[in-house]
């Protein structure tokens, strides 16, 4: 896929889902920010694809949260990714087991 140099992560956008709420008045209201109500608007989550060797905090499948402006935008394969530098990360998501 690509190589990545000293402390850079390659992160795949994870799309939040947006359901919808019908009040009894018949208005739809979309609640993708109350499924996530822990993260602001002003950032993005992502799911860690590659790694460059530098990077000792994150492993490969970690849900990163992360600044909606960091990062360069970059399509592979008809996907659309961030790179990013380990530093511009300000959190992580734990794994949910179902």
């Amino acid at each position: 896929m690509i190589i990545l140099k000293e402390n850079r992560i390659l992160v795949e956008k994870v799309v939040n889902e947006v359901k919808e709420i019908t009040t009894e008045a018949g208005i739809i209201v979309p609640t993708a920010s109350v499924v996530d109500s822990d993260i602001k608007d002003d950032h993005e989550r992502g799911k860690i694809v590659v790694k460059g060797p530098n990077v000792i905090d994150y492993d490969i499948g970690t849900i990163v949260v992360f600044d909606r402006l960091a990062g360069r935008n970059i399509i592979l394969e008809n996907k659309h990714y961030i790179i990013l530098r380990d530093s511009d990360l300000t959190g992580e998501i734990p794994a949910t087991k179902e």
